[in-house]
């Protein structure tokens, strides 16, 4: 089973591949800094309009079915 650090990976290379390099360089910053923040990442890709895959979402959905992930970051996928 995928964690959280594989979801994360997995946001980084979206938000990479879509382009938004500010994004990527601001999450990576506060990944050195505070740790990786899926929530926190979910949350601006969509804000974004970066479009996550359904592999992503479904990752999202154990991560928050297990505890690892606030329900909230769901929130990216509607």
């Amino acid at each position: 089973m995928m964690g959280y650090l594989d979801a994360w990976d997995m946001v980084l290379a979206t938000i990479s591949k879509a382009g938004r390099t500010d994004l990527l360089e601001n999450l990576i910053e506060l990944e050195i800094h505070d740790g990786p923040d899926l929530d926190l990442a979910l949350d601006w890709a969509s804000a974004a309009g970066i479009s996550l895959s359904d592999e992503i979402e479904k990752l999202a959905r154990e991560l928050v079915a297990g505890g690892d992930l606030e329900p909230e970051a769901l929130e990216a996928f509607e």
